[in-house]
């Protein structure tokens, strides 16, 4: 067993542009694993929210995401 660490970075479009940012959510959904190969693949779904000021006043956006990573077998690479 073993833990590594994954960096992504993702957009959320707004429909105007943000004079501020005031608020940012990242909720996390359901996670899966599959095998391909010796290979186990996790995904991991996510809804990414963010509040915003605008000169109209506050306004939000959101986005839903799916990140996946491989975690390689055993003997090849880091043990996970």
């Amino acid at each position: 067993q073993g833990e590594a660490q994954e960096s992504a970075r993702e957009t959320v479009e707004t429909s105007s542009v943000p004079s501020r940012l005031l608020d940012v959510q990242v909720r996390l959904g359901r996670l899966t694993q599959n095998l391909e190969g010796e290979d186990r693949v996790l995904t991991q779904e996510a809804e990414l929210s963010v509040l915003y000021e605008t000169e109209e006043g506050p306004a939000a956006a959101s986005r839903r995401v799916s990140l996946s990573t491989g975690c390689p077998a055993r003997g090849r690479g880091p043990a996970w």
